[in-house]
């Protein structure tokens, strides 16, 4: 099994908001993900 998470983390400075951002209203997409085994076989 596979889980997946997505969070748009807002940005409040000026100087790291230039290099960060890649959504709109000055956020940067942060993504995870997590595999793990659920049935012994």
């Amino acid at each position: 099994m596979a889980l997946r998470v997505f969070y748009e983390y807002p940005l409040y400075t000026d100087i790291v908001d230039r290099f960060l951002s890649d959504l709109d209203d000055n956020k940067h997409l942060l993504m995870s993900v997590a595999v793990f085994q659920t049935e012994p076989f």
